[in-house]
């Protein structure tokens, strides 16, 4: 997947708003699989979920771990 700088700062921003309480502050955390994956699909459009997808593969790929 290929992403731009400024695809991958808006799913981080994104990410802040929707993700993180489940996920983890910086997506490091595990989800919290007992209570199901909530859909987004009235909040977020395709080109925003890709974004999210990008910021959370950029952190997996980041050598750097908080």
């Amino acid at each position: 997947m290929s992403a731009t700088p400024a695809s991958m700062h808006e799913g981080q921003i994104l990410y802040g708003k929707f993700c993180w309480y489940c996920h983890g502050v910086i997506a490091v955390a595990g989800a919290r699989e007992q209570w199901g994956m909530p859909s987004f699909k009235d909040a977020l459009n395709r080109d925003q979920a890709r974004a999210i997808q990008a910021y959370v593969l950029s952190r997996a790929a980041s050598p750097v771990k908080p």
